[in-house]
């Protein structure tokens, strides 16, 4: 899947190659020097940027909106017969150089819902974002940041692809989800973290752990009473006796228990 993806990336890249060259031989008014600056903001334009699927892989170094990055997965053999775990990683999401993006996404039942998430969330979220912030990306100058609409456009995005997954008949797969959107605005530095199940966030603070997520368990009253009234149970710290989350996107037999409404948080 991860070749195939980079295929289309390359494709996409040669076809506005193609484009541009065809465009400039008609007319012939650029110079080489000027035609030259041209094609490469085309290739990094955030068009462009935003075909891309498939950022598994550590981005190309040198990092622009971080100094460093690193990432170890394991497949937990001695109780999985496969991998369906799933995470991102992007360097200037958005095409912003102040702005990174990283994902985790546990899942289970199959590979179905966690491939998608890995593949798509991460452009809902930036296609909400700009939605509800769309001088971020207009160039105006504004000098307040409103997290209310951070927070809005973040779930509005977990809801889409929720939905998608549904229309894809992820009834009986699913996965837990953490995103963090970093950004510097004001010379500030602004963590917005956002979770649906249990994965955790924790980040290091002067050499001590600082929990960023709110683990939605089974155990948890809040959840019980949640799943209760809506007419369901939890039995050996499981939904309906079945499903050891509470909250995820996908497993839409479900879904009316087992939520994808993520929390939020918001680091300076």
């Amino acid at each position: 899947a991860e070749r195939v993806a980079r295929r289309q990336d390359r494709t996409v890249i040669y076809q506005k190659i193609n484009e541009y060259i065809a465009q400039r031989l008609s007319n012939g008014t650029s110079s080489t020097a000027t035609a030259s600056s041209e094609l490469d903001a085309l290739l990094n334009s955030n068009n462009l940027a935003d075909n891309k699927t498939d950022y598994t892989s550590i981005p190309s170094r040198p990092f622009k909106s971080f100094k460093d990055i690193g990432f170890v997965e394991d497949m937990n053999s001695r109780h999985r017969r496969s991998m369906e775990d799933g995470h991102c990683m992007i360097d200037c999401f958005g095409g912003l150089e102040n702005s990174c993006f990283f994902g985790v996404y546990d899942g289970h039942g199959g590979r179905q819902a966690v491939d998608y998430v890995q593949s798509h969330l991460h452009s809902r979220i930036l296609e909400e974002l700009r939605k509800e912030l769309p001088w971020m990306w207009s160039g105006q100058q504004k000098f307040s940041f409103d997290s209310t609409l951070v927070k809005k456009a973040i779930t509005a995005a977990y809801y889409r692809t929720d939905d998608e997954l549904n229309e894809l008949g992820c009834q009986q797969n699913g996965t837990t989800v953490i995103t963090c959107w970093v950004l510097e605005f004001n010379g500030e530095k602004l963590l917005f973290s956002s979770n649906a199940g249990d994965a955790r966030i924790v980040m290091c603070r002067d050499g001590q752990p600082l929990r960023l997520t709110k683990d939605h368990k089974p155990g948890e009253e809040e959840e019980i009473k949640r799943i209760k009234d809506k007419g369901g149970f939890v039995a050996y710290n499981r939904v309906n006796g079945i499903l050891a989350v509470v909250r995820s996107l996908g497993d839409h037999a479900m879904k009316e228990w087992v939520i994808g409404t993520p929390d939020h948080n918001l680091t300076t």
